[in-house]
């Protein structure tokens, strides 16, 4: 029934005394791709009794699956994106899905943006059975919508049968960054891009060395002063002795 693969239930164990029953469902949707026509459904319960001897049994039902004449179904609906911020470009994604017997050529699509400013409508669309068809818009929010949730309605009409879905878009807030931008990049070539300006901190150059030149005293000016001064007195006193000397004779 599900493209030609069985369908599989198990129940959970449980015990059943002699001469008692007890009611298990089993709840299984039937595949929208199948075919009308009757199915058996195989219905196995085995267990074992006190002394280990296994029981079982088995009953089958026939399950008759029955498909409208004509039916479209919305098979599914994406938004990329979901969320709007800054940018305010999104595209819808329409899958639609034949489940009648009949191949189909009038399915009709509408979508309706409301708040947000777009419709959609396409006709003429053709689905073979058990086929699909994929519908694409592609649209842009011009106007500056308050934050919030904005629901797009999908509807498909074929032969007066209407079906309904909704998807939600989101409109969030936008947050810019700003960047301080330069005609020329760091590698030197031409363009705009970020520049980050660093200015290394201004280096006083060292003082040059001080040499120190040890003088002694002879090689100072004093020196010489002291040297002259003790010349002349040793020359005066001489003189004064001769003259001294001379003067006795």
């Amino acid at each position: 029934i599900d493209d030609e693969e069985d369908l599989d239930e198990d129940a959970k164990e449980f015990d059943l005394r002699q001469g008692k029953d007890k009611t298990v469902t089993f709840d299984f949707k039937v595949p929208l791709i199948t075919d009308e026509e009757t199915y058996d459904v195989i219905i196995e319960a085995e267990g074992k009794d006190e002394n280990g001897t296994k029981h079982k049994t088995e009953w089958v039902l026939f399950l008759d699956v029955e498909k409208d004449t004509h039916k479209v179904g919305i098979e599914n609906l994406d938004l990329s994106p979901s969320k709007l911020t800054c940018n305010k470009n999104s595209q819808l994604s329409v899958r639609l899905r034949n489940l009648g017997q009949e191949d189909e050529d009038e399915v009709v699509l509408s979508i309706n943006g409301g708040e947000l400013g777009f419709n959609k409508f396409v006709e003429n669309i053709e689905i073979d059975e058990n086929e699909k068809h994929t519908e694409t818009v592609n649209f842009r929010i011009e106007e500056d919508l308050p934050l919030g949730l904005y629901p797009i309605d999908v509807m498909t009409t074929l032969r007066g049968d209407e079906i309904t879905e909704t998807i939600d878009l989101e409109i969030g807030e936008c947050i810019q960054r700003q960047k301080k931008t330069d005609d020329t990049n760091v590698l030197g070539g031409s363009g705009t891009g970020v520049v980050d300006v660093i200015i290394p901190p201004t280096i006083a150059p060292p003082p040059p060395p001080t040499i120190v030149v040890k003088k002694t005293f002879r090689d100072s000016d004093q020196y010489m002063i002291v040297l002259g001064l003790s010349v002349g007195i040793l020359v005066l006193m001489i003189f004064v002795v001769l003259s001294i000397l001379i003067i006795r004779r």
